[in-house]
């Protein structure tokens, strides 16, 4: 019985020790960097990366035909 509870009390020491010294988790780096933001095309709906879309007049769109199209 001293022996199992031994082996429970190694264990345990070895799990607090990993959880205090282990690696630790860097906290909100989990945002999108600006550049990397998402747009929705105003014509057709569909999300791109801002800095792929086509910005005019302060509405982007994933083309440039569908700019086109949504200013006829």
């Amino acid at each position: 019985m001293r022996f199992i509870l031994l082996i429970v009390a190694i264990v345990l020491g070895i799990l607090i020790l990993k959880q205090l010294y282990g690696p630790r988790k860097k906290t909100g780096d989990n945002k999108l960097p600006p550049s990397t933001a998402i747009i929705r095309c105003e014509q057709c709906g569909v999300h791109v990366p801002k800095d792929e879309a086509v910005e005019s007049a302060g509405k982007y769109f994933c083309s440039d035909e569908h700019r086109k199209l949504h200013q006829s």
